[in-house]
């Protein structure tokens, strides 16, 4: 999913990447959430990125994407809970491989409307 951020030389693509990555991830939910952006506030590197979401109902997060993946770190916009962030990592809570596993667990309208999104496709095979 990601480059091989351990050279210089790759440093500008891997944050492009990571920004790009973080935009797509945007883009495959913005059907199932009230809002998504990536932060403009939070740090942008080769090794992190953070997406603000909004989900149908009005519960606010904003994610970690780094090379692990997905990883809830604040109940607000633009915002790292330290205390969250820790735990979650600790505990192994709130990590997930894809944007769309973070919102099955954080949006139960999310997964209901993706799964009727699935359905209507599987109707024309």
């Amino acid at each position: 999913m990601f480059l091989n951020c351990n050279t210089d030389e790759n440093d500008d693509k891997c944050e492009r990447s990571f920004v790009k990555e973080a935009e797509r991830s945007v883009k495959e939910i913005e059907f199932g959430v009230k809002y998504a952006q990536v932060s403009n506030i939070l740090e942008k590197n080769d090794l992190i990125a953070f997406i603000n979401i909004r989900s149908l109902e009005d519960q606010m997060c904003c994610v970690e994407l780094n090379l692990g993946g997905y990883l809830i770190v604040s109940r607000e916009f633009d915002t790292i809970d330290k205390n969250l962030r820790e735990e979650n990592i600790l505990k192994r809570k709130n990590h997930y491989e894809t944007i769309e596993s973070l919102m099955f667990n954080f949006s139960p309208m999310f997964a209901k409307i993706f799964n009727e999104l699935v359905c209507e496709k599987l109707k024309f095979y």
